[in-house]
């Protein structure tokens, strides 16, 4: 048996090699099943759980500091509202940053379903569970740590699980088609997904 050394590409040999996870798609071009439960239903999930969370962070994160402090003391909501404005600058400076490592990562990524894909199914569960993980704990719970709790996971939302689906989400479309007509097509769908169908719910 071959043992993996420092040397080898990333994911080689383990899950995303075996042949279950191959896609069922047969024919050369995209099939109407294809973009119908692969581009636009098939997104859905993860659309939901973005929304969800870019909607929903700055209110819980009111209601947690008006809970902690009272909704009458101006000073410390003010003060808290600073930090968070800091938090967010700090998470998207460093969400910019996660460029380099995706380069990397997909530099030296080589499996049996390309470069790309395992990626955008790995940070689509993480980007769930950290999205789920924010909205856990009552911030009377943990006390004034809860911040950092709170504030770790928003910077880990941001940088390891949103940028990357982010990145991802319309890259994917070229992975594929060849034909510029079914790639312009396909992320016609996605963006449609994206944008018309979270709000009709």
């Amino acid at each position: 048996m071959k043992t993996k050394t420092k040397h080898d590409p990333l994911l080689s040999g383990g899950l995303f090699d075996k042949p279950f996870m191959d896609s069922r798609a047969t024919t050369q071009t995209v099939s109407t099943k294809e973009w119908v439960l692969g581009h636009l239903v098939g997104p859905l999930g993860l659309i939901f759980v973005v929304n969800t969370i870019a909607a929903l962070v700055e209110k819980f994160f009111t209601q947690q500091t008006g809970a902690m402090y009272g909704v009458d003391n101006v000073a410390m909501i003010m003060k808290m509202g600073g930090v968070y404005e800091v938090v967010m600058t700090v998470a998207k400076i460093l969400a910019m940053g996660t460029g380099l490592l995706n380069g990397w990562l997909i530099q030296h990524t080589q499996c049996r379903q390309g470069r790309m894909r395992p990626w955008y199914l790995i940070f689509g569960f993480i980007s769930i569970i950290i999205g789920s993980l924010i909205f856990l704990f009552p911030g009377k719970t943990l006390g004034e740590a809860y911040w950092y709790y709170f504030f770790f996971l928003l910077i880990c939302y941001h940088t390891i699980g949103s940028s990357y689906f982010y990145l991802f989400r319309d890259t994917i479309c070229s992975l594929t088609s060849r034909s510029p007509k079914e790639k312009a097509f396909i992320q016609y769908i996605r963006k449609m997904s994206w944008t018309l169908i979270p709000r009709t719910f």
